[in-house]
């Protein structure tokens, strides 16, 4: 299931863009990038990830948080690949990033999410 909040306030410190769990996740290729930083995670299967010359492989447990207008490309590589994601922006963005010693994209290697009906 994915959920858009259609967003019409961009003043606002925090907010989220779209939402999804249990997702079948589709191939993606953004050349220019996302317009909001981007979470994405593996529930089940797994993906391969291109981003900032690297090729990562994103397992069951792992995740990735993608910066805003990052170039990245992503695919299944385990047939059916089962992904948990949300979008978000605000003005606390950059802030927030700049804490994390955030550049570009952080990979992390083991969590869990398991989807429940």
């Amino acid at each position: 299931m994915r959920y858009s909040f259609g967003i019409t306030d961009y003043s606002l410190p925090l907010y989220i863009d779209s939402i999804s769990n249990c997702w079948t996740q589709e191939t993606i290729n953004r050349r220019k990038g996302y317009p909001y930083v981007h979470w994405l995670q593996t529930v089940s299967g797994a993906g391969e990830i291109l981003i900032g010359g690297q090729q990562l492989e994103l397992g069951p447990g792992q995740g990735i948080l993608i910066d805003k207008d990052v170039s990245h490309a992503y695919h299944s590589v385990s047939g059916e690949w089962i992904t948990a994601y949300f979008t978000f922006g605000g003005e606390l963005i950059t802030e927030m990033l700049a804490t994390l010693r955030f550049n570009q994209f952080i990979q992390m290697p083991d969590l869990q999410f398991k989807c429940t009906t």
